[in-house]
């Protein structure tokens, strides 16, 4: 049996029935919690810039396609143009993923589905610790 991958683990997520919540969370720029290191070495930042996202949207509404059921979203942005400076914000976008009870109530092979991938998580999560050490 082959080592789960990262990019295997979050693929399969589009097929279990699973709720995503978006959450958002402003940050400015040169907020360390916020930073990643790029392959020029260099600091960016982990996120979106709000004047970026403010002139893709329409009437302050941007249509966000989340990356897990891959559902298009319409999300206000004024309540964050109106409270931030877009020139110096940026949004990071995390996912919060839980299983959808009623599907795994009403079908027993959805329910064997999730299991498999929390024990394939553990697998990941596991032989990572063993490596990172």
């Amino acid at each position: 049996m082959s080592e789960p991958t990262l990019s295997k683990l979050v693929g399969q997520l589009s097929s279990l029935p699973v709720k995503v919540t978006t959450i958002i969370t402003p940050f400015s720029k040169d907020d360390p919690r916020f930073q990643v290191a790029g392959d020029d070495g260099m600091l960016h930042p982990m996120g979106f810039s709000l004047a970026d996202l403010a002139r893709e949207a329409k009437d302050g509404i941007l249509e966000w396609t989340e990356p897990i059921r891959k559902t298009t979203e319409r999300i206000d942005l004024r309540p964050f143009l109106e409270q931030f400076d877009p020139q110096t914000t940026y949004l990071n976008f995390r996912y919060e993923v839980k299983p959808d009870d009623d599907a795994l109530q009403k079908d027993p092979n959805a329910r064997e589905a999730w299991d498999a991938y929390g024990r394939e998580t553990k697998r990941f999560v596991d032989a990572n610790r063993k490596t990172s050490h």
